[in-house]
């Protein structure tokens, strides 16, 4: 009995931090009306990579999205090559729809 709970609260940390299919589509939403789409295409690259390429690379990476809000409202400098720049994005993107266009770029596969 022990072994079984040991592996539902497993399954419960894998899950811990996937967005729902809900918050995916509200971040497709949020992506379609952005200012994002002014560099960034679903699958082309653009000024920036494709959404598809950035959510292919933090797949895997803990706490990625934590470090791609940093990177929107920061700016960020030599991540796709040495001429690629982003500027920082504060202001122009409301931490609501930034956190769910998040979520939507990271469940690109």
């Amino acid at each position: 009995m022990k072994a079984f709970w040991v592996g539902i609260a497993a399954a419960a940390l894998l899950l811990a931090g996937q967005a729902s299919a809900a918050e995916v589509e509200a971040g497709k939403l949020a992506f379609e009306t952005s200012i994002c789409k002014g560099c960034h295409a679903l699958e082309t690259a653009g000024f920036g990579p494709s959404m598809l390429l950035i959510g292919r690379k933090y797949a895997t990476v803990e706490g990625a999205k934590e470090i791609m809000t940093k990177k929107v409202n920061r700016g960020s400098r030599g991540q796709w090559g040495p001429d690629n720049a982003m500027p920082s994005q504060k202001g122009n993107i409301s931490n609501e729809n930034l956190s769910a266009i998040l979520d939507y770029v990271l469940s690109l596969k």
